[in-house]
């Protein structure tokens, strides 16, 4: 009745990757319009915030909203989302180190809350360079996302695993 890619590259965000899913959802569709698979059939997925997003020649940021209404139309479902954290700061640290502010994360859920999809916000408290009050505001805006309609789930440690940038970082355990 379901399947789940848990592949954070499911959705890669470079034109190829995102070509690749769009002709997915589109065979998908064919299928269910042909009777091959089940219409009820949902498919569920991870990705990163950054991948949903269309990053234009000036820099500017938007969500890729069509990609989201043809995922919804191919039985998307959940959407599985590394924030890591609602702390700006700790999104810039070397344990994180994404190329994304809060506003981002924000519109990315918010626009796929709106599309139909449900946001799964996978968050991290344990980040080594986390203080209480960047805890505190992460469960805070969680909670808030939560009654928007998200998920949540939380780790209460960041665990480096092998090939992450930080794994043989002395700095960190």
């Amino acid at each position: 009745k379901c399947v789940h890619f848990t592949d954070d590259n499911v959705l890669v965000g470079s034109r190829n990757g995102i070509k690749r899913l769009e002709a997915l959802c589109e065979m998908i569709i064919e299928s269910k319009e042909c009777g091959d698979f089940p219409k009820d059939f949902l498919f569920n997925c991870q990705t990163r915030i950054e991948d949903l997003q269309i990053v234009d020649n000036n820099r500017k940021r938007w969500v890729n909203r069509e990609l989201l209404r043809l995922m919804k139309s191919a039985g998307f479902h959940v959407v599985s989302l590394g924030v890591e954290t609602f702390s700006g700061r700790l999104q810039k640290c070397p344990p994180i180190n994404k190329n994304i502010n809060i506003d981002d994360i924000k519109s990315v859920l918010d626009t796929v809350l709106e599309e139909g999809l449900v946001p799964k916000i996978n968050l991290i408290l344990g980040i080594p360079e986390t203080t209480v009050d960047e805890i505190l505001l992460s469960m805070e805006i969680g909670a808030e996302y939560m009654r928007k309609g998200c998920q949540l789930s939380v780790g209460t440690a960041m665990l480096s695993m092998p090939g992450a940038r930080i794994y043989n970082n002395p700095n960190y355990e």
